[in-house]
């Protein structure tokens, strides 16, 4: 069975456009719809008795804050309602190679989740890293464990093929789960993503979702 969230990031949206948005994935019967901080109560109050989850991105996009600024943003996010943290890795310390830092805060993180019985699931960018580096990334979260990633934030321009291809080599290599995180426009799409056993997806527009939902029962 495929698990499918939806990522409303529209600031711009009046309220009235976020609750037909809202309204729609809730149709479509998403798992999880991530949402900024600000909207998590009004998201709550539509959808009321289902169990759709909603989740709050932490230091998104970048990834460059600091663990202590990191933690306190999480537990504001969870006492304001979230049930799942998506957050990105700190890039920085990624491309420095200080992974004893990464593995600190990666504890430091999964500690409050988990004491919460909250999810987390951590942004990776291929679009930023090598393959190896990806790897090597996601056997330290491992070690802790968180077992999630996205392959991508999703906030840079992003190819379904590449996309694909990080998703099936982080998963092969590593064991993790990955989550295909870009939107989809044809037949051919979700035939690659059948084909390469992808059905953990990300979409960010209702109509990627309705898409697959449309040849994916």
């Amino acid at each position: 069975m495929s698990y499918i969230e939806y990522a409303f990031y529209d600031l711009d949206y009046d309220d009235q456009e976020t609750k037909q948005a809202i309204e729609n994935a809730i149709t479509y019967s998403v798992d999880c719809i991530c949402v900024p901080f600000a909207y998590t109560k009004y998201c709550k109050t539509l959808i009321k008795d289902n169990k759709i989850k909603i989740a709050n991105a932490i230091d998104y996009p970048l990834g460059l804050l600091d663990s202590k600024t990191r933690k306190e943003a999480i537990i504001n996010a969870i006492d304001n309602g979230a049930e799942k943290i998506c957050i990105v890795l700190q890039n920085n310390y990624l491309n420095l190679k200080k992974y004893d830092k990464i593995r600190q805060d990666i504890k430091l993180i999964y500690d409050i989740c988990a004491e919460r019985n909250i999810s987390i699931s951590y942004y990776l960018e291929y679009r930023i890293f090598t393959h190896q580096s990806l790897i090597k990334a996601c056997n330290i979260l491992m070690e802790t464990p968180v077992d999630t990633v996205y392959v991508s934030t999703g906030y840079m321009l992003d190819n379904v093929e590449d996309n694909i291809i990080a998703s099936v080599l982080l998963r092969e290599k590593t064991g993790i789960k990955t989550i295909f995180s870009t939107n989809i426009w044809t037949k051919k799409h979700v035939e690659l993503l059948i084909k390469n056993k992808i059905d953990h997806l990300r979409f960010s527009h209702i109509s990627s979702i309705a898409l697959y939902k449309s040849y994916v029962s």
